[in-house]
């Protein structure tokens, strides 16, 4: 629970400062306090040591108690507070990709029980779920693989954390048969060509 203390600046006005716990340093044993000021109202201090406790609450229980965590809580997590050096429009991807299709389906899941055949059911799932995806029969190929990347990238961290001992998401397999068609080109052979330059002189399209 935080401390509050009122205090006055050099011009006589008061002000309100507050003092919340935020666990013992390692190493040395001392506890560490996160400290803020300049509330004119004392409710505007509690307002505010709230929203910090809750804050370290979160954090404490990212680091220390991985057991309890679901995917999604690490999954906003790792986006927030570990996905720092990338571009703007990668993020929104990894938010998107989050938000809308992976929590909503297996946010619940506790990270240490997410598996290898849960991960594989998820992405099964995804290619066939009706009512979803433009045909409306399912997710695009191109749709899945971004999921399945923002997923991988994710539990990689989660690995190098010790978090998880595998990455779940490692040697997943894709059915080839949701796999989108490759256009074949065609050429015209040399017969093919001649006859079309010959046809375009009186066509008016030869230039």
């Amino acid at each position: 629970m935080a401390s509050f203390s009122q205090y006055e600046l050099s011009n006589g006005k008061k002000r309100w400062e507050f003092w919340a716990y935020a666990g013992i340093e390692k190493g040395n044993g001392k506890q560490k306090l996160v400290h803020r000021r300049g509330f004119k109202l004392k409710r505007e201090a509690q307002d505010a040591s709230k929203l910090v406790e809750a804050q370290i609450i979160h954090h404490n229980r990212v680091v220390d108690s991985k057991a309890d965590l679901t995917l999604g809580e690490y999954l906003d997590y790792w986006l927030t507070n570990l996905k720092l050096n990338v571009k703007m429009d990668t993020l929104q991807i990894h938010r998107k990709n989050i938000d809308y299709y992976i929590i909503p389906r297996i946010g619940d899941f506790p990270l240490s029980d997410y598996s290898f055949n849960d991960h594989q059911k998820f992405i099964n799932g995804l290619f066939t779920e009706k009512g979803v995806g433009r045909t409306k029969q399912g997710y695009a190929w191109n749709t899945v693989q971004s999921i399945n990347q923002t997923l991988s990238n994710a539990l990689k961290k989660a690995v190098t954390l010790g978090y998880i001992k595998a990455n779940p998401t490692a040697n997943v397999e894709f059915n080839r048969q949701y796999e989108p068609q490759q256009r074949q080109l065609r050429y015209y052979s040399r017969e093919q060509t001649n006859k079309f330059l010959k046809f375009s002189k009186y066509e008016q399209l030869y230039i």
